[in-house]
C-alpha cells in the first residue's frame, strides 16, 4: 500500500488587501480577479500530473451562491499555486445537471497559509469527455477548517 500523499510546498497569502470590504465587494472582486487572472490559462498539477485549465466565470457558487469572506478571496488569488500544490483525494460522479461533457470529477486538497494560520481547502476539477481537465470558479467548494502554526513546518 502507498505512503499517504504529501504537499510539496505550501502557498501563502493575506486577507489585509480586504480590510473593510463587505460581502458584496468580496464577491465582485473575486469575480473579477478570476476572470483576469485565470480564465484562458492552464496550471500543471503536480501530484497527477495532469494540466488544468481554467474555464468559464461561472461564479455562481464561489463568489455569488456561497458565503463569501476574506480568507475565499484570498485563496483566489493563489488559485493557481494551489492546483499546482494540491493533493487529489477522491473522484467524484457527475451531477445530474452538469454539461454533457463532464464525465466526472477529480477532488484535490490543499494546505495554505493566511495570515500565518493554515487552513485546508478542497477543490474540484471536471473531468472532461475529451479527456481534458477544468476548473471553473463555480466548483471551488472550499471547505476549510484553520489550525496555528505554533512551531516546526506545517508540512
Amino acid at each position: 500500500m502507498a505512503g499517504k500523499k504529501k504537499q510539496i510546498e505550501i502557498p501563502q497569502t493575506s486577507t489585509s488587501c480586504f480590510a473593510g470590504m463587505n460581502k458584496k465587494d468580496l464577491r465582485e472582486w473575486s469575480k473579477s480577479y478570476y476572470s483576469n487572472a485565470f480564465i484562458g490559462k492552464k496550471v500543471k498539477n503536480l501530484d497527477l500530473g495532469i494540466e488544468i485549465s481554467f474555464k468559464r466565470l461561472g461564479s455562481k457558487k464561489s463568489s455569488y451562491g456561497a458565503a463569501m469572506y476574506p480568507k475565499k478571496a484570498a485563496a483566489i488569488m493563489i488559485l493557481d499555486k494551489m492546483l499546482e500544490q494540491a493533493v487529489h483525494t477522491n473522484w467524484g460522479e457527475r451531477k445530474e445537471n452538469d454539461p454533457i461533457n463532464v464525465i466526472a470529477y477529480c477532488i484535490f486538497k490543499c494546505k495554505i497559509l493566511i495570515d500565518n494560520e493554515l487552513c485546508f481547502f478542497a477543490v474540484n476539477v471536471q473531468i472532461c469527455n475529451d479527456g481534458s481537465f477544468h476548473y471553473s470558479l463555480d466548483e471551488c467548494r472550499f471547505k476549510y477548517k484553520t489550525s496555528r502554526i505554533t512551531s516546526g513546518s506545517p508540512l
